[in-house]
């Protein structure tokens, strides 16, 4: 996609509506990504890279505008606000990984950088972000130098199926909510592996499908199918792979939980209508269809490109089926993952 200027703050809704690319564009990419998902799942795990990229392309602007600059969940306590339980979730990460001053740290799947701002400031180490998508390694390194965190966080175009470094570089790695977009998790966490140096760690948050799926109910397979095709997803393991992969992967298994049990507020509140009906929050299902509807209006105005609306109610669509697939029990956003690259 031909991108526009990467230099603006927080994209606003005209801004998310009119997308990354040209406006003649997106009518294209919206048809380009739906006949993904119309072919065979073994095609889209080769195509994985034209997946996720043709999602991201469409959608980035969207997250920012309406959940910020970190992409993911977090656990959250009562009296706790979403900004403050994305915060603590990014530092406890960075605490699990024994994160000192100095240390070389890889962001796999960095987003547009949220996360990477927050542990490189919290533990005053060094970050580099590994980003497959052109639009958001722009959108991160903006971020960076507003933030005036230029030295202390990178950010590499590069797929984290076959890394563009040496082995033994890093002596920490995470992923949080990203290596799920992985053709094979397990060949992702290989990448990880040789990356990293002797003893170094690796912290993930993995989206899964929970031990209560149950592949034989069509209705959870359903849900799964939804999940995979909203949120650019080209498989979506259940928590049973996800550790597999870890094993096969050569890593040691430390830390294996969902984070989000023993949550206070549930992980689908940010998700769910807001209590308030005038609060209109932007994420949450009232939001989204306040801003579906926005943007429905702005391409029939044609100030929007045509396809706007179509990637609006992809967004309002994967929150229906994140919410649905949750409250059944069948799926995390948080599976915690801790494994440690051998010493020898």
């Amino acid at each position: 996609m031909s991108g526009r200027p990467a230099d603006h703050g927080t994209p606003g809704l005209l801004r998310s509506a009119r997308g990354t690319a040209a406006p003649d564009a997106v009518s294209a990419s919206v048809d380009r990504y739906h006949a993904l998902y119309q072919g065979q799942a073994d095609q889209r795990r080769r195509d994985y890279t034209s997946v996720v990229n043709t999602y991201y392309d469409l959608v980035t602007d969207f997250y920012e505008y309406g959940w910020g600059q970190s992409f993911h969940f977090a656990p959250r306590a009562r009296g706790e606000t979403f900004r403050e339980s994305i915060l603590r979730h990014e530092q406890w990460l960075a605490l699990r990984l024994g994160l000192v001053p100095g240390s070389q740290v890889l962001d796999v799947g960095c987003g547009v950088g949220g996360p990477m701002r927050t542990i490189a400031r919290f533990a005053d180490c060094h970050i580099t972000g590994l980003n497959n998508n052109d639009y958001q390694v722009e959108r991160a390194r903006l971020h960076n130098r507003r933030a005036g965190l230029d030295a202390r966080c990178t950010v590499v175009k590069g797929d984290f199926m076959a890394m563009p470094f040496p082995a033994d570089s890093f002596d920490a790695a995470y992923a949080i909510e990203a290596t799920v977009h992985a053709p094979r998790l397990a060949g992702a966490y290989a990448e990880v592996a040789r990356v990293l140096k002797p003893g170094g760690m690796l912290a993930s948050y993995e989206w899964a499908m929970t031990p209560r799926f149950d592949p034989a109910e069509p209705e959870h397979r359903r849900l799964r199918a939804e999940i995979e095709f909203t949120t650019g997803i080209v498989h979506l393991s259940t928590a049973a792979e996800v550790e597999a992969a870890v094993v096969e992967a050569g890593l040691e298994l430390l830390q294996f939980e969902d984070r989000f049990l023993a949550s206070e507020v549930s992980w689908l509140e940010r998700l769910e209508p807001a209590k308030n009906p005038f609060a209109l929050r932007r994420s949450s299902g009232i939001g989204k269809h306040f801003t579906t509807a926005a943007v429905r209006v702005l391409e029939a105005l044609r100030v929007a490109p045509r396809g706007s609306t179509t990637v609006a109610r992809l967004l309002e669509q994967s929150g229906e089926v994140v919410v649905a697939a949750g409250q059944a029990g069948i799926f995390t956003p948080g599976l915690l993952v801790v494994a440690r690259k051998p010493a020898s």
